[in-house]
C-alpha cells in the first residue's frame, strides 16, 4: 500500500483503500435498491423467481455494512491514529456526527410512509423528543440506525487501542473479533449486540490497518482459502434463506455466517485493490468522496422510488423486471445523490461537510 498526499484533503491517501470505500457504498446502496421492487411486489411470497432474486440479493449485499466498518477502523490506524485524539474526535465530530444530526432533525420533520410523504403536525416540544430520539437511536430514517452504533464505536476506540497493545489482553481483542459469531445484530431497534456485532470488525479493521503490509502477504498466501470460504458461506447463506427462519438462543447462524463472509469478500477486494489500483477510476472515487453523504440522503429516493414503481404497475413485476428495477434503481439513485451533493457542496462551501458530510 503507498501512501500519497491528496491534493483536495491534504491527508494522507491510499487509492486501493479509498476505492474500498466506494465500493462499500455501492453494496450498501445496492442491497437497498433491489429490496424496494422486491418489497412493493404483491407476489413476492408465491412467487419463485422472486424469491430467489431476493434470496441472490440478500446474499450478495446484506451486511454490507460491515465494509463500512472494517474500512473505519483501517483507516483509523492507517490515517487517524497518528494525529492524537482530539484531531480524531474533532475530524468526527464534524464530519460525521454533526452531518447525522442535521439529517436527521431535517427527517423527523416529516412522516414517512409507503403512501406518501407529508410534514409532520407536530408540536415544537413534541419535534424536539422527537429528534432527540430519533438521533439517539437512529430512527429519522430506516437507514440511519448504523449511526448511533458507529458513534459508540469511535466512543470505544480508545479501549479498544488500550486492550490491542497489552500482550496480556490480546486474548479479548481476538474474542471481541469473533464476538459477532455468538452476538447478531437486530433490526430496526437498538440493540447492544448490534453494537458488539459492528465492534468485531471494526476492531479486526484496527489491526488490519496497524498490520497493513503483513495482512496483505497474509490473504495473498491464503487467496484460494478465501475465495473457497466466500463460495461455502455463500452456499450455506443461499441454503438458509429457503429455510424457516430460525435461532439458537440470542444467536441467528444467518448472521453469524454473513460475518465471516464480508469479511472475506472484504479481504479478497482489498487485496484485488492493491494489485490493480494505483490511481482510483473517477466513478469509484466520487462515490468514496461521498460515501457518507450518499448514506445519508439516499433512502429519501428509496421512497420515491417506492412511489414511481407502484404508479407504472411495479407491484405486479415478475424477477427479470424487478432485476432490472432494481438495477435502474441503483445507477439513479447514486448519480441524483452525486449530483446533489456537488451541488451542496458549491453552493455551502467548507460548511458543507459539516452539514451533508462532504
Amino acid at each position: 500500500m503507498e501512501l500519497t498526499s491528496s491534493n483536495e484533503n491534504k491527508t494522507s491517501f491510499s487509492a486501493p483503500l479509498h476505492a474500498f470505500r466506494g465500493f462499500a457504498i455501492l453494496f450498501i446502496v445496492a442491497v437497498h435498491s433491489w429490496a424496494v421492487p422486491i418489497f412493493i411486489n404483491s407476489n413476492s411470497k408465491t412467487d419463485t423467481g422472486i424469491k430467489w432474486v431476493n434470496t441472490l440479493n440478500e446474499v450478495l449485499f446484506h451486511d454490507s455494512t460491515l465494509f463500512f466498518t472494517l474500512i473505519s477502523g483501517v483507516l483509523f490506524s492507517v490515517v487517524l491514529q497518528s494525529r492524537g485524539w482530539i484531531d480524531f474526535y474533532k475530524s468526527k465530530l464534524l464530519n460525521v456526527i454533526s452531518p447525522y444530526l442535521v439529517i436527521t432533525l431535517a427527517y423527523s420533520a416529516f412522516v414517512w410512509d409507503f403512501d406518501s410523504i407529508t410534514f409532520s403536525q407536530l408540536t415544537l416540544t413534541e419535534y424536539v423528543k422527537l429528534a432527540i430520539e430519533n438521533a439517539l437511536l437512529g430512527k429519522g430514517l430506516f437507514h440511519l440506525w448504523y449511526l448511533p452504533i458507529l458513534a459508540l464505536l469511535f466512543l470505544f476506540t480508545p479501549v479498544l487501542i488500550f486492550i490491542k497493545n497489552r500482550s496480556n489482553l490480546s486474548w479479548l481483542f481476538w474474542l471481541i473479533v469473533i464476538a459477532p459469531l455468538f452476538f447478531s445484530r437486530a433490526w430496526p431497534d437498538f440493540s447492544w449486540m448490534t453494537v458488539v456485532y459492528f465492534m468485531g470488525a471494526y476492531s479486526l479493521g484496527i489491526y488490519v490497518g496497524a498490520n497493513y503490509q503483513k495482512t496483505n502477504i497474509f490473504i495473498n498466501r491464503y487467496f484460494g482459502c478465501f475465495v473457497v470460504l466466500t463460495f461455502f458461506t455463500s452456499i450455506a447463506l443461499i441454503v438458509l434463506f429457503n429455510l424457516e427462519d430460525f435461532s439458537l438462543g440470542w444467536i441467528s447462524p444467518k448472521e453469524s455466517i454473513f460475518y465471516v463472509q464480508k469479511l472475506c469478500i472484504a479481504a479478497l477486494v482489498l487485496v484485488l485493490f492493491e494489485r490493480s489500483i494505483s490511481v482510483v477510476p473517477r466513478w469509484l472515487n466520487l462515490l468514496a468522496d461521498y460515501a457518507f453523504p450518499i448514506y445519508f440522503i439516499h433512502g429519501v429516493f428509496l421512497y420515491l422510488s417506492i412511489f414511481i414503481l407502484r404508479s407504472i404497475g411495479g407491484t405486479d413485476f415478475n424477477a427479470m423486471q424487478i432485476m432490472l428495477a432494481g438495477l435502474l434503481n441503483l445507477v439513479i439513485i447514486l448519480i441524483l445523490s452525486t449530483l446533489i451533493i456537488a451541488d451542496f457542496k458549491r453552493l455551502l462551501g467548507k460548511r458543507s461537510r459539516m452539514l451533508i458530510g462532504a
